[in-house]
């Protein structure tokens, strides 16, 4: 029951912001202009979606804690990992909100998202310290600090970074905590499983006006929101005995990681700045396809990360992490088989081992005897 109503909370509370938020942020100048290259909408939209969905979670989640004491004692026996990850979660909020007002440059916006996660990390010390790996746990010792950062930068970024379409961030997010919250029901983890239910409301909720044809934008502030939350619920989510079961999360975010991964290697090999935005995501290859409309690339992707979330979820049920790695593989062979994403990044991969493998080989002089010189006779 108390499910049911932190996610009806958090819907309606979505609903309303996010109405209130599309009407007035143009008035204050918190709109997306198009620019004809990669900003193709036809007018100005708001963007600053991720405040609705943040007020809506933390509101929400505020309620479930007054109603059920199982699960207010659930957050009390990790009330600092959790107050710090709503701090966090406002942080980043802020700094993408600054963002998208004024565009902030790339180590700028890297720095905003250091400061909330070191308050994770640091202040919280919502820390990956062992990690639960076919069975067996993995003590991480000194490299639990840079693990855990970069769990988390991965995560703000990837989903950063597919935030370019109708819709498809609060899908895929929405699928994701889905899936956070079932692994939360079977690791006994009611804290994780209250927020992320609050997160696919506010989701739900926002998507009514975020669907092709989006009239609103999550912007930075909410696509880096929800990266950040989904993180940390990950890894409080699959707590077991201590130990964190990140193989199940780490599939669950297989379509953001993937894009990040290709953006790496398309930018690293054609000689970009890691910063240099282009055309070339997940979401852009898929709408450039003969035919394809933004709600059925949307469908098939939202597919795709329902079929990662559930070899996740049965990972977690059965005790196997193979399930989940297997499921995670299927989607990146489906998304190259049929050559929905992936064929430009294989192109330049294949065009530098060619030219690795076909470098003339430069061979030293072998002297004549001429050449050498006479050797003092005895």
């Amino acid at each position: 029951m108390t499910i049911l109503i932190t996610f009806s909370i958090a819907l309606i509370l979505s609903l309303m912001a996010t109405w209130l938020i599309r009407r007035y942020s143009p008035r204050i100048g918190l709109v997306d202009p198009p620019d004809g290259v990669r900003k193709l909408q036809r007018v100005p939209i708001p963007v600053g979606g991720g405040l609705a969905v943040l007020f809506a979670m933390i509101f929400s989640v505020s309620v479930a804690l007054s109603l059920d004491s199982r699960v207010a004692l659930a957050f009390a026996e990790r009330l600092p990992q959790w107050m710090a990850l709503g701090i966090a979660g406002a942080i980043i909020a802020i700094v993408g909100l600054i963002d998208d007002c004024m565009t902030l440059l790339p180590l700028q916006k890297l720095l905003g998202q250091l400061v909330a996660i070191t308050v994770l990390v640091i202040f919280g010390n919502l820390q990956i310290v062992d990690v639960a790996v076919f069975g067996t746990n993995v003590h991480l010792g000194w490299a639990a600090i840079p693990v855990t950062y970069f769990w988390f930068l991965a995560a703000v970024n990837s989903l950063n970074l597919l935030d370019g379409m109708d819709g498809l961030l609060g899908t895929v997010g929405g699928i994701i905590c889905g899936a956070l919250a079932c692994i939360g029901i079977l690791t006994g983890q009611p804290a994780a499983v209250i927020v992320a239910v609050a997160l696919v409301g506010a989701l739900v909720g926002f998507l009514r006006f975020n669907l092709p044809p989006a009239s609103i934008y999550l912007g930075d502030s909410g696509s880096m929101l929800i990266g950040l939350m989904i993180g940390g619920i990950a890894i409080q989510a699959s707590m077991k005995s201590h130990a964190a079961a990140l193989l199940a999360p780490t599939a669950l975010l297989v379509l953001p990681f993937l894009d990040t991964f290709a953006a790496i290697v398309r930018r690293k090999l054609s000689g970009r700045g890691m910063s240099q935005a282009d055309r070339e995501h997940l979401h852009h290859v898929l709408l450039r396809r003969s035919g394809w409309t933004v709600r059925y690339a949307l469908f098939v992707v939202s597919g795709l990360g329902g079929i990662a979330a559930l070899g996740a979820t049965l990972a977690v049920y059965f005790r196997h992490d193979s399930i989940a790695i297997v499921t995670s593989l299927g989607v990146v062979v489906v998304l190259l088989a049929f050559g929905w994403f992936g064929g430009a990044e294989l192109k330049l991969i294949r065009s530098r081992f060619a030219k690795l493998i076909s470098r003339p080989k430069v061979e030293t002089p072998v002297k004549t005897s001429e050449e050498l010189p006479a050797q003092a006779t005895p």
